[in-house]
């Protein structure tokens, strides 16, 4: 019975120990003076974090209005993932465990019962794919077709495919089992994933991949703590902020510019062409206290360490209205303020890892447009 193999991939395919996993990088390698939760090994230029220096222009800022996303005032953020494959038998009804997972993607404890209220099954549109799905995970996981889910409120521990509930888009091609079949989608990646419900949607707490094989008897998916591992090192301090008059909420945010967002994923909302690789999702304005450099190791729960956060949910729109946005009470963005605090602007996706797709400052400028 083969119940799950291990890959172990740095840029290419290569033996680890007895077993070994779907992986790239290293999880526990040094770091610069960017952050993260186990910093992996980066090619983020690092900057100097504790000069004072990062958030204060050259000469005298231009003041805009209009804020064009760009390479250059956007963020940068490096991610590491390993994963556990786990092999399934092809045409047969599966077990999704997750009774196992005590701590999330960010290290975070939780109850898999009650912290956990919705569970979704779905397919990385790519066959063969596996391999590649640590090293390329941000882009394959945006084409992931969602095939199957149940909202679980926090009453369960495992389901199985006869408790889930086909999605819409797209329609299953005939039942529930028939997407699990092994001739037409031998070779293609799955991911299980579990989430909790937070005041901005869904959170993930974590995910695992399976594929279907011949060769398996194997009919459950297990989920633990360590089903991914996940590192992440983001530097806040290189960007190029953008200056705006203080106490002045008439900004828009044109993203028609940018080529790619932060996981290198081509960025064209299909107003003005191409297409971007996930839905847009939300866009944020969030003030604080801390410098920006000492930011860096939020940047997957930056409105935990926010003084007040403002959002808007978005579409595809090439330029975003950011004086529509608003915070938990309904009031309005008021602009920033004069203070040395720290402004951030970011774009959210529909993503499995809760980093912004976009992330820029704002800074007060004197000398109007």
């Amino acid at each position: 019975m083969k119940l799950a193999s291990w890959v172990c991939i740095a840029l290419a395919l290569a033996a680890c120990n007895a077993t070994s996993s779907i992986g790239n990088g290293t999880l526990d390698g040094g770091g610069d003076d960017q952050s993260s939760n186990d910093q992996p090994d980066s090619d983020i230029p690092s900057s100097d974090g504790g000069g004072g220096t990062a958030n204060q222009p050259q000469g005298t800022p231009e003041c805009v209005a209009s804020i064009v996303a760009s390479a250059a005032n956007d963020y940068a953020l490096s991610t590491t993932f390993q994963f556990e494959l786990t092999h399934v038998a092809p045409n047969v009804a599966l077990t999704f465990d997750w009774s196992g997972v005590t701590d999330d993607l960010l290290g975070v404890e939780l109850d898999p019962k009650t912290d956990i209220d919705y569970v979704d099954i779905s397919m990385v549109n790519d066959r063969n794919a596996a391999p590649q799905l640590a090293e390329d995970f941000m882009t394959l996981s945006a084409s992931a077709i969602d095939w199957l889910a149940l909202d679980t409120v926090g009453t369960r521990t495992h389901v199985g495919t006869e408790d889930l509930q086909p999605q819409n888009t797209p329609p299953l091609p005939n039942d529930v089992l028939s997407i699990f079949d092994g001739v037409p989608f031998v070779g293609f990646p799955y991911l299980v994933s579990i989430a909790s419900t937070s005041n901005t949607g869904r959170d993930t707490r974590m995910f695992a991949p399976f594929i279907l094989d011949w060769a398996s008897e194997n009919t459950t998916v297990v989920m633990t703590s360590h089903s991914t591992t996940f590192a992440y090192a983001a530097n806040l301090s290189a960007l190029t902020p953008a200056h705006v008059r203080p106490n002045d909420p008439r900004l828009t945010l044109d993203v028609s510019q940018l080529a790619t967002d932060v996981y290198g994923r081509a960025f064209a909302a299909d107003v003005y062409g191409g297409a971007f690789p996930t839905t847009l999702r939300e866009v944020r304005i969030s003030e604080h206290s801390a410098a920006r450099a000492d930011l860096a190791e939020n940047v997957m729960d930056l409105d935990a360490v926010a003084d007040h956060v403002w959002r808007a949910p978005v579409d595809n729109a090439a330029v975003i209205d950011l004086s529509s946005l608003t915070d938990t009470d309904g009031q309005a963005f008021p602009g920033i303020d004069g203070t040395d605090h720290t402004w951030l602007l970011a774009l959210y996706a529909h993503d499995l890892i809760p980093a912004p797709v976009f992330l820029t400052a704002l800074e007060p400028c004197t000398v109007g447009p």
